[in-house]
């Protein structure tokens, strides 16, 4: 996106989330983004409460050209 977050288009992608409420760490595996090669892209992280989390927290961010 450019300026505004709030007008970006967001991809999604799939993880697995924590089935119960705690800050235990959860590792993500290897997300591709292959399907972004030669593009421009900027990751971010977007968090939607539903009013049962109360935030999440993202730790050790790689991203490899493999």
């Amino acid at each position: 996106y450019t300026g505004d977050v709030t007008t970006a288009t967001w991809t999604k992608l799939d993880i697995t989330y924590p089935t119960t409420y705690s800050w235990t760490f959860l590792n993500s595996g290897q997300i591709s983004l292959k399907s972004y090669v030669n593009q421009k892209i900027n990751i971010a992280f977007k968090y939607v409460s539903t009013g049962k989390a109360i935030g999440w927290e993202v730790s050790n961010v790689n991203v490899l050209d493999e």
